[in-house]
């Protein structure tokens, strides 16, 4: 398996528009995903957001107030635990467009499957994404009630649904498989404003 190790993580210290991490590599179309990361948090805020033209909820994971995943504009029903309590957490949100399943794993267990979310819909490429803020313009629009404070590291995310004994596996280290459409080292070169690098990374599994 392909593996990269975690050596950095990405800190978001302030609660403000200032501090975000770019990233435009989306290059394929999809209609499923898996979708990766670890995060640490004591505060409600957007963790992941992508937008495709005037499309800007394409896919967002959000912990406002507690963990959602939207696709396509709509959002999963039912809220997922807390991980705002200042620990280390495993996160990762699959789904497909064929019935609209969505699943989320929080360090490696079950949390939310559900379907219906956005069937049939498409994931372009071309767009923009933004990791600690939510954007209600491409590549913008940010909100300070919006933005995470707190740390991320090893996001990664693939067009394709993971085996559950691959998200299990990457829950217990912090090691990660390299997403084939966004892989974390690709998020070094987009960091702006008061987003911090620590490395090694601060990541530790429970």
């Amino acid at each position: 398996m392909d593996r990269i190790s975690s050596d950095f993580s990405l800190e978001f210290p302030v609660r403000n528009g200032n501090g975000v991490v770019y990233n435009k590599n989306m290059d394929r179309v999809f209609t499923k995903f898996t979708l990766c990361l670890w995060m640490k948090t004591q505060s409600q805020g957007t963790v992941f957001s992508y937008a495709w033209q005037n499309r800007m909820n394409e896919i967002i994971i959000i912990n406002i107030p507690e963990l959602h995943l939207y696709v396509g504009g709509q959002r999963t029903p039912r809220a997922v635990i807390s991980v705002r309590d200042g620990e280390w957490h495993h996160v990762c949100a699959t789904w497909r467009n064929t019935d609209g399943q969505n699943k989320i794993f929080i360090d490696g267990k079950l949390e939310e499957n559900g379907t219906g979310l956005s069937a049939g819909h498409i994931i372009e490429k071309g767009g923009v994404v933004v990791l600690g803020q939510e954007q209600d313009s491409l590549g913008g629009g940010f909100q300070d009630n919006q933005a995470l404070v707190g740390k991320i590291v090893n996001l990664n995310l693939w067009d394709t649904i993971l085996p559950l004994k691959e998200i299990v596996e990457m829950s217990k280290n912090c090691f990660s498989r390299k997403g084939n459409v966004l892989s974390w080292e690709q998020f070094r070169s987009g960091i702006r404003g008061a987003v911090k690098v620590h490395e090694p990374s601060l990541c530790r599994a429970p």
